[in-house]
């Protein structure tokens, strides 16, 4: 009252009550930018409204912002408020819906405590007979609290978090493209049985003794240095993740039918998640690579296969791989991944619409080709020479893939791992991308099996004191 002209007024702000849990799957609120204003005037914007942005928070704005009452007020003329007109009538503000999601907050903490702040990359876990996603986390996190931070504060924090040189503002998890490594051999694997070009059972004529002569090259398997490979059939193939066996199987298929194969599981396009500013991935071709390429005058040569067939040289993102792995595991479709389960009124708490379980791709496979991925999975974590012991649970039949893909940024590979369970009724895919880690059975792989422990756990399958390895149980086990 001695300051006139100046009224104190009651504003709402988001609070995020778990801090940087979920951080980038949530997003956050902000002012409306002026760039914007002008086409959001229409809408009912007015400069300083908040208006969602990255997200869920930007995806489902329109669910969220319910609609501004209007109050009328007369004050005099030193700004005094004197009373309430009753010639103009007061409208009431209308609340914003809810948006349920389908995380499960149990599984969330786990895969965020797993994936540690020092790490770059994303872990995502899904349901695969919904789509339902249980899990997405994105390293390093972001507290969306910041944004709704006093100007000055919120300006420091966000110029902190756009001169990362470490990128915490991108959701890893849809935005961030990696070459999918060895993980992608089950892609291949799956082309040579789905064709019928190749047998399961059937072995190449060169077997691996650490490297493949084409041509005037030669192209060395992970295990160079012995004990080698050997001659292996696709299941032994997978279980020790040989290069020299889908070095050749890549020749024998030609990109053309591994690339139906990976499209057919969700790689190379955009899922449809309901997020915004989802990658899209990259798989290679003879046309693509010359595209790509045009300014160097680089042209496709068969060899670039060996590369391709093991993982090398295309673009996925942390869910792509989970929803592959989830639809290699279910068999027959390949589930949209969603995070809406339903949107709520705000009075009643009652569903006003539900999510649709929607079909991403349908996989006409053969029981014998299913049960032939499900068999080789399964041995990449329970077998002898699997590279994948790491996931393994007691009780469980975890299946599961490792990946170690090279890059040009850091000294040591990215590492990955995907893995389904229980794989003869599959219930969690996982898909985990350590940047700049190291070996994805040594690294990604404990990650992925605190997920499943946490999860069987909470079902009731896995006993609370059970204890699991986690570490290798041999030097095959680290790629």
């Amino acid at each position: 009252y001695r300051l006139p002209g100046i009224i104190q007024e009651v504003a709402m702000r988001r609070e995020y009550p778990y801090g940087s849990l979920a951080g980038h799957m949530l997003g956050y609120t902000g002012e409306v930018p002026e760039e914007r204003l002008v086409q959001l005037q229409s809408e009912g914007y007015r400069l300083g409204d908040l208006i969602g942005q990255m997200g869920l928070e930007q995806q489902y704005e329109k669910d969220l912002r319910g609609k501004d009452g209007i109050r009328w007020i007369e004050v005099d003329a030193k700004g005094r408020i004197v009373g309430t007109p009753d010639d103009m009538p007061r409208t009431e503000p209308v609340p914003g819906k809810h948006v349920r999601t389908t995380i499960d907050l149990d599984i969330q903490k786990v895969a965020e405590e797993a994936f540690s702040d020092s790490l770059s990359g994303a872990v995502v876990a899904l349901d695969p007979r919904t789509g339902e996603v249980l899990a997405m986390t994105s390293s390093p996190r972001i507290d969306p609290n910041i944004f709704a931070l006093p100007g000055r504060r919120r300006a420091r924090e966000w110029a902190k978090l756009a001169l990362d040189s470490r990128r915490p503002l991108n959701n890893r998890a849809i935005q961030g493209t990696y070459e999918p490594g060895s993980t992608f051999k089950i892609v291949t694997s799956l082309a040579g049985l789905v064709t019928g070009r190749w047998s399961a059972h059937a072995h190449f004529p060169v077997a691996c003794r650490g490297g493949f002569h084409f041509g005037a090259r030669y192209q060395r398997c992970w295990q160079d240095k012995g004990p080698f490979h050997g001659s292996l059939n696709m299941t032994g193939a997978l279980t020790q993740s040989c290069d020299v066996y889908y070095y050749q199987l890549g020749l024998n298929l030609d990109m053309a039918p591994i690339n139906q194969m990976g499209a057919s599981l969700g790689l190379g396009s955009k899922t449809g998640i309901d997020l915004p500013n989802e990658k899209s991935g990259l798989l290679v071709d003879s046309a693509i690579h010359e595209r790509r390429n045009a300014r160097l005058g680089w042209k496709w040569a068969r060899g670039l296969i060996l590369n391709l067939a093991i993982g090398q040289g295309q673009l996925v993102t942390p869910l792509q791989l989970a929803t592959m792995v989830g639809g290699v595991a279910n068999g027959h479709q390949v589930m949209r991944p969603h995070l809406m389960q339903s949107v709520l009124d705000p009075e009643t708490n009652k569903p006003i619409r539900n999510s649709e379980n929607n079909v991403l791709h349908k996989l006409d496979w053969s029981p014998a080709t299913i049960a032939t991925i499900h068999a080789a999975m399964d041995s990449v974590s329970n077998g002898l020479r699997g590279t994948g012991h790491s996931a393994k649970l007691p009780g469980i039949r975890v299946g599961g893939k490792t990946g170690s893909a090279e890059n040009p940024h850091g000294e040591k590979t990215h590492a990955l791992f995907v893995c389904a369970a229980p794989m003869d009724a599959p219930e969690i895919a996982i898909g985990v991308i350590a940047e700049n880690a190291g070996h994805g059975g040594s690294i990604a792989g404990p990650i992925a099996q605190k997920i499943l422990k946490a999860y069987f756990q909470k079902s009731g399958r896995l006993p609370r004191d059970s204890t699991v390895a986690t570490k290798a149980k041999n030097e095959h086990s680290a790629e």
